[in-house]
């Protein structure tokens, strides 16, 4: 569901021809690095863990693979903030968000994003902590964990540091939501469009709604059922599932809350979004 979701909505916002779009060039790239980590998940984790095939048990060949995952991983959780902050700013401040989210700039951040997200993992590298599979607990896990070294790479990929990033996220969403309802509550009754009114909030929600569905994925998967992430019998289940449904709802949720792309998909429109409350540029 993960690489159908993403890689779907990435053909759908390029025939759209909204790649000049700085949102939806953020959406774009989120999609790039979710569907890429599921992909890399489907064709070479899941079969490792369930079939347990002693090719893909080869040290270097984990060690690619890991490097992949990681880099997408820590890209992807940098991105649902960047994507928050930029509702947040278009809603609040427009007139910064047209310097802060300019073309250029927003390409720069994707780009400094991801070169962050290789170079932690290449630098981790050098201390031998790369991922490699536990056929013990069928997973994979970072080695040489009881070192220093690994063990802060180990805690600065951890799932506490997305649940915290999550929850900055939440808080953004929502200050953008009530600050956008407010701008809608207070514009004249008789300008307001409701196609207007569902683009706009429909970004912000789309924004939200990744967020919650990420906290809630990493408390029910991750917190509540730690135990069984650890367990010989379950632990496949569990993390296989949380890692893949992490990854996937970004697209589904994209499609159910973005009114843009939901028009494409049931073919209702081929436009661009009407104009907006917080101005033509904000998006």
């Amino acid at each position: 569901m993960g690489v159908v979701s993403n890689f779907s909505l990435v053909y759908i916002v390029w025939k759209m021809k909204n790649l000049d779009n700085p949102f939806y060039i953020l959406i774009v790239i989120l999609s790039i690095f979710d569907g890429t980590f599921s992909l890399v998940f489907l064709v070479y984790t899941t079969p490792l863990t369930i079939f347990e095939l002693d090719f893909m048990e080869n040290q270097q060949l984990s060690f690619v693979v890991g490097f992949i995952l990681e880099t997408c991983f820590i890209s992807a959780t940098i991105l649902h903030s960047v994507i928050s902050l930029n509702r947040f700013f278009a809603v609040s401040t427009p007139i910064i968000y047209r310097k802060l989210f300019s073309l250029f700039i927003t390409k720069t951040i994707i780009i400094f994003t991801f070169v962050f997200a290789f170079s932690l993992n290449l630098i981790f590298a050098f201390f031998d902590c790369g991922l490699i599979y536990d056929p013990e607990y069928h997973t994979i896990v970072v080695k040489h964990v009881a070192t220093p070294a690994c063990s802060t790479y180990d805690k600065a990929i951890s799932l506490y540091v997305v649940f915290a990033f999550s929850t900055m996220n939440f808080f953004v969403d929502v200050i953008s939501m009530m600050k956008l309802r407010s701008i809608i509550a207070n514009r004249n009754k008789s300008l307001v469009s409701t196609s207007t009114a569902k683009t706009d909030m429909g970004y912000v929600k789309q924004a939200m709604a990744q967020t919650v569905f990420l906290l809630i994925n990493v408390f029910i998967f991750f917190f509540a059922f730690s135990s069984l992430v650890r367990n010989r019998d379950y632990g496949l289940i569990v993390t296989s599932l949380g890692w893949l449904v992490l990854h996937a709802m970004d697209g589904v949720l994209t499609f159910i809350f973005n009114p843009e792309i939901r028009r494409r998909v049931l073919g209702r429109s081929n436009s661009t979004a009407p104009p907006s409350y917080v101005g033509t540029t904000r998006t």
